[in-house]
């Protein structure tokens, strides 16, 4: 844990775990998993400059995991598989003392899967794969005013929105000679959300060594 003035009264600490695990399962298998943990804690002074500080707190936390499996099908081939997930929160609350204060509190979450498979033969180097992800916010914010001596909730809102991804790739390396190398493939992506759109993007391009200059 760490912990430190950045003000006379603004605090801030944190903590947090990370790990790593790699498992060969057999000559062609490896199996990688990722993980992590962390939480912050803020606290915000109102008016630095006031006698007597009140303080308004900010609660973070962060999730990840992310797990690979990667596979040698044969002599050149590659397949890998890469599912994963990420938990994101921020928790804003203003100090009860404050005639009017704010609250917001934010959560999400970012799921989604990478699929892969390269392909080396010959003159050529293919590769292809998919890709899906999608995320999920749920949002509240509100505004608290006690000034008239009662408590009123002033426009409290909430929002769940949802968004998603679907592409797919593939793309080919070819090694004409020594010196020329031509890349072409194309990229298709599907958005989904607040508004849908699909996307085509074509790849072309060349690497060019000049030659006895290397």
């Amino acid at each position: 844990m760490v912990s430190f003035s950045s003000l006379p009264s603004r605090s801030f600490s944190a903590s947090g775990r990370f790990g790593s695990v790699i498992f060969n399962k057999s000559p062609a298998d490896q199996l990688r998993l990722i993980a992590s943990v962390r939480g912050d804690h803020y606290q915000v002074p109102i008016d630095p400059g006031a006698e007597d500080v009140l303080h308004d707190v900010e609660n973070e936390r962060d999730h990840f995991v992310n797990f690979t499996w990667l596979h040698t099908a044969g002599d050149g081939v590659l397949f890998t598989l890469s599912p994963f997930y990420h938990f994101n929160r921020a928790h804003y609350e203003g100090t009860p003392q404050d005639a009017i204060r704010s609250e917001y509190d934010r959560g999400s979450n970012f799921m989604g899967a990478v699929a892969t498979i390269a392909v080396r033969r010959g003159r050529h180097n293919l590769s292809a794969g998919l890709q899906a992800y999608g995320e999920r916010d749920n949002q509240f914010y509100s505004v608290i005013d006690s000034t008239a001596g009662g408590t009123e909730s002033v426009v409290p809102q909430r929002t769940i929105p949802w968004a998603n991804t679907e592409a797919a790739f593939v793309e080919d390396q070819i090694k004409l000679s020594k010196w020329l190398t031509l890349n072409g493939g194309v990229r298709l992506t599907h958005y989904g959300g607040p508004v849908s759109e699909n996307a085509a993007d074509p790849r072309v391009g060349a690497a060019l060594q000049v030659p006895k200059l290397g």
